[in-house]
């Protein structure tokens, strides 16, 4: 059976991707109309939680939706906002962990699980890095602190023009990786849920790949989607359309896999903190695109909604 999985990246205002002098979390305001929607549906987010959530009272409602069983709560690591600080940070840059010196990176996240498990009274188990920024660094440090899912593969993307990872080789299917490099197979326990990317249409691997490994200059994605309708996309409604993400959808179930992982951020259900939704009628759009792929993921695809770590337990059982 699919499992519809909905993780969202739960951080501070950052207007247009742009870190601030003063953080605030207006944003955050939008959650409550987010998650009545999951409540009504029967679907349980993930809220992947930053420092700065994590230990402000504009966090309070998550406390209180997480004792209800409403929602799972895991960790997202943004290292601009994270104490403790080196004296060669710059706290106004959007720096991905994956660039960090080891040893920085995992006091932070150290930092940050010990504040999630005091505000919520559990040690969390699902962990996004900031900006998609995973390593073996990144992976060891989350093995060692007892995370057991991590969902930072952005499966067909390269993130090296924006300071980060390439994950053009990364598994679409959960996968167990490998500790040096986490886009291959390996041996950790951590169980990597990639978040759903992928052609709009059943098509071997090694064709689709093969587009994505071209160099940028050639524009062999666009010019294949061109061609023949196919392309590339996200379950992000910042990225697709819903017939898009039905689309997707619709191809990773013929395909086998096992989750339909939706992304997006809390910035994106607030007027004004994300470049995608600048006004309330684009939140309500963006809403409404939500409630209608929900619904037609588990009614017409008949996905289960699930959390992180209860498809990481279902699917590491069989």
């Amino acid at each position: 059976m699919t499992s519809l999985l909905v993780t969202i990246d739960v951080e501070e205002d950052m207007p247009n991707w742009q870190v601030q002098a003063q953080t605030t979390l207006r944003n955050l305001q939008g959650l409550p109309r987010f998650h009545d929607l999951c409540v009504r549906l029967g679907v349980r987010p993930t809220y992947l939680c930053t420092w700065s959530v994590v230990t402000r009272p504009e966090g309070d409602p998550l406390v209180e939706w997480h004792r209800r069983g409403e929602c799972e709560i895991g960790a997202h690591l943004h290292p601009w906002t994270t104490p403790p600080f080196d004296t060669s940070e710059t706290r106004l840059e959007a720096v991905q962990p994956s660039r960090l010196p080891a040893s920085i990176m995992e006091r932070k996240l150290e930092t940050l699980t010990q504040a999630l498990e005091a505000r919520f009274g559990v040690r969390p188990e699902s962990y996004r890095a900031g900006r998609f920024g995973f390593n073996g660094a990144g992976l060891q440090a989350i093995e060692r602190l007892g995370y057991r899912v991590d969902t930072s593969v952005t499966p067909f993307m390269d993130w090296r023009a924006e300071g980060g990872v390439d994950h053009r080789e990364g598994p679409e299917v959960p996968y167990f990786p490998d500790r040096q490099r986490p886009t291959r197979r390996g041996t950790s326990r951590v169980l990597e849920v990639p978040v759903s990317i992928g052609p709009t249409a059943v098509l071997p691997d090694f064709v689709t790949r093969s587009f994505v490994r071209a160099p940028r200059g050639l524009r062999l994605p666009g010019i294949a989607q061109r061609l023949t309708g196919v392309g590339l996309r996200w379950l992000y409604p910042s990225a697709a359309t819903y017939e898009e993400m039905c689309q997707l959808a619709d191809t990773s179930t013929r395909r086998g896999l096992p989750m339909l992982n939706v992304f997006f951020h809390s910035s994106e259900l607030w007027p004004g903190e994300s470049p995608y939704c600048l006004t309330a009628d684009a939140v309500d759009r963006y809403l409404d695109t939500l409630e209608r792929f929900f619904g037609y993921a588990m009614s017409t695809l008949g996905a289960r909604p699930r959390t992180l770590s209860e498809f990481a337990t279902a699917y590491v059982n069989g």
